[in-house]
């Protein structure tokens, strides 16, 4: 009953920022918190981003990793496969419909390092991280994994995620979203991803 009332408020938060994106190009605090960010920018930290980007997102058009660890997943068991490929697309399709009806301007082209195209609001960068990765934390608790070592298991899930965070702060680093529009992606990701974990339950109920 929680969880229903839970993933309910959640609906309707996101209902809510959704509205308000439409309308305003930027959030109380925006400016602020990638001012904070941007006085961050280092060569080393650079390098530590594009890092980062290959590892959680692959080349730009393939994301190699993804794919091992799809076609890895669905070789096993096959609704834990399904759940895994369905995370990281249907979220990102549908965040893309999202994305032009919001409309919301990327900020000033002057304060990216990379090239941001497409609206704003809210990251598919944010969306796929916390629905992918998020589907591999839920997944490594459904399968009990390393269950000799747990704490090895607990140390995988906390890798995945902070990568998951630092997925989303790096989209504000590189200066082609607010952070609203990172939170707007994981608060969304995070209701796809809990709407496919209770569709992944039900079938490993019926099988």
């Amino acid at each position: 009953m929680r969880g229903s009332l839970a993933f309910l408020a959640g609906v309707a938060v996101m209902a809510a920022l959704l509205g308000l994106a439409r309308v305003y190009d930027i959030f109380p605090g925006d400016e602020w918190a990638m001012l904070q960010l941007l006085q961050l920018r280092a060569g080393w930290l650079d390098l530590a981003i594009d890092v980062l980007y290959m590892a959680a997102f692959g080349a730009p058009s393939l994301p190699y990793l993804q794919i091992m660890l799809v076609i890895f997943v669905v070789l096993g068991r096959r609704s834990d496969g399904l759940l895994l490929v369905t995370s990281g697309v249907l979220p990102f399709l549908f965040n893309l419909g999202l994305k032009e009806w919001v409309a919301r301007p990327r900020p000033d082209a002057a304060l990216a390092i990379v090239e941001g195209t497409g609206y704003a609001f809210p990251s598919s960068h944010a969306v796929f991280a916390i629905a992918f990765y998020g589907a591999l934390i839920y997944l490594l608790g459904q399968w009990g994994a390393f269950p000799s070592r747990p704490w090895l298991r607990w140390l995988l899930q906390g890798t995945l995620a902070v990568l998951i965070l630092a997925a989303g702060a790096s989209r504000v680093y590189l200066g082609v979203h607010w952070p609203s529009d990172v939170i707007g992606g994981f608060l969304f990701g995070g209701l796809c991803l809990a709407a496919l974990a209770i569709v992944h339950r039900s079938v490993r109920k019926g099988n």
